[in-house]
């Protein structure tokens, strides 16, 4: 990408203003430009990076995962399960409300919670079967079976906290109200989304007052960031690093996320029957160099399938040896969900296939909404890539998924050993089990050209040098309730 000679030419005029200083505690306002409008800011229908920017500020869950474990939030410690790990208690921390003023108490956790099971519905929240208020500070969660990924599931965006009976007929898409740092005070589609610090905040308060989410193309963004009228610039293409480190008041940061992009290839299907033979699909994955792909996006590398800390630093073997020719005339089915500009990932591994000699590739990229409707499909794709946004702790939520109960299964895998190991980890909530179990589904997975880690997703943002250095949240946005202008 190519910002232009423009953006390195500094105005005399926005220099002397950015020197000029500002206290930490002054309400000043923070401008972020974003590429996106989000679509609905609420927590039971997030879709897209940019809506859970906004979310992150707004809502909270019970629990997060920081530093790779598992800590309160509004919860007053982790759940506690019985023996059988079908009945978990959850205690919940006084004195919270939410930003029109309400408790937060156990009649808004039963709602949050269920809210969510009944209107997704899906096999990824089968496990639990009620949640039901013990009294004002403690929550019972029955499951239908013991549940590994529990933890990973209270800590999703999507079971967020808000106020009991606040989203009937959907009214939080009009005014969203959590526990956050910051309150919403106005926005909507294709308008400015004009958010305010929270002084009742439970937690350390927001340093700047107000916050304005604007939807801007990139280049007038960074223009924009350049002249002053921004401070942030979510998202910013990997190739503009160079040109923006050389202007003296922006900087480029890198947030890391816990998320990771997979190539997923179909151990069955009725378009492609050579699919069945792992040869072609090792011959596939051999087709595609990870580290080349990982320095196109500026991220790292993995050689496991949830990445170093996971299940420890032991590293599975992804050397497939060199693709075969007899394989090169085949036609094959590439769907993806649709990418940003910045990380065009099924058109790099359509390049990267088409580079190895398979000149018959077909890529269909569909919104994210049909993409869950194009895997379960029978004859929509021979091959997929995508990113399992939220890959928590051990990485169970993941495989639950995809291959757990009642789950779509959409690389059709069939192998009875991951069957019994998925069922034993699914259904056990101690770690070392589940680590065994896991650890052997993930060399299963790889060594039978099934499932292959391309890169851990990382996101690129340009500041204002007169923000003081930015912290991240776990999707790699900028957790800004701790900046502030520096003095």
């Amino acid at each position: 990408m190519r910002i232009g000679k423009l953006l390195l030419m500094m105005c005399l005029v926005g220099s002397m203003l950015g020197a000029c200083a500002t206290k930490k505690e002054t309400v000043d306002l923070l401008t972020i430009a974003i590429s996106e409008q989000p679509n609905s800011l609420v927590p039971t229908r997030l879709e897209g990076r940019e809506a859970g920017f906004v979310q992150a500020q707004l809502f909270e869950t019970l629990i997060q995962y920081s530093d790779k474990e598992f800590v309160p939030l509004l919860a007053e410690g982790l759940p506690v399960c019985d023996e059988s790990g079908t009945k978990c208690v959850v205690s919940l921390k006084s004195g919270i409300t939410f930003h029109d003023g309400t408790t937060f108490d156990s009649t808004s956790v039963v709602y949050s919670l269920m809210h969510l099971i009944e209107a997704q519905s899906t096999d990824w929240t089968d496990s639990i079967k009620e949640v039901k208020a013990l009294d004002a500070t403690h929550v019972e969660i029955s499951m239908n079976y013991p549940d590994g990924t529990l933890f990973s599931k209270l800590a999703n965006p999507m079971f967020a906290m808000i106020p009991a009976d606040s989203d009937e007929n959907a009214k939080l898409d009009e005014f969203p109200i959590g526990t956050g740092p910051y309150k919403f005070v106005s926005g909507g589609k294709n308008k400015t989304i004009k958010l305010t610090r929270y002084d009742n905040y439970h937690g350390e308060k927001a340093l700047i007052g107000e916050v304005a989410i604007v939807k801007t193309e990139i280049n007038d963004a960074l223009t924009k960031l350049r002249d002053g009228e921004v401070q942030i610039v979510l998202d910013v293409p990997f190739d503009a690093e160079d040109e923006l480190n050389a202007l003296e008041d922006v900087k480029w940061v890198q947030g890391d996320t816990s998320a990771t992009a997979y190539l997923g290839i179909r151990m069955q299907s009725m378009a492609n029957p050579k699919l069945e033979k792992a040869a072609f699909r090792t011959d596939l994955m051999s087709a595609i160099d990870v580290d080349a792909l990982a320095s196109t996006f500026g991220s790292r590398k993995i050689d496991n399938l949830f990445g170093h800390g996971v299940f420890g630093d032991s590293a599975i073997e992804l050397d497939f040896g060199n693709t075969s020719d007899a394989w090169k005339g085949e036609t094959i089915l590439l769907v993806t969900p649709t990418f940003p500009s910045d990380f065009p990932l099924g058109t790099e591994i359509k390049d990267a296939l088409t580079a190895m000699g398979y000149n018959k590739v077909t890529l269909s990229e569909v919104a994210q909404s049909d993409y869950a409707t194009a895997l379960a499909a029978e004859k929509s794709f021979d091959l997929t890539v995508f990113v399992w946004e939220y890959a928590l702790a051990d990485g169970g939520d993941f495989l639950d998924a995809m291959m757990g109960v009642d789950a779509i299964n959409p690389l059709r895998i069939q192998h009875p050993e991951i069957d019994a190991l998925l069922l034993s980890a699914n259904r056990s909530v101690d770690p070392a089990l589940r680590k065994d179990a896991l650890m052997r589904i993930e060399e299963i997975l790889v060594e039978e050209g099934v499932l292959l880690p391309l890169t851990k997703v990382v996101r690129h943002h340009a500041l204002s040098a007169r923000l003081t250095d930015p912290s991240f949240l776990s999707d790699g946005a900028i957790r800004i309730s701790n900046l502030a202008f520096s003095e």
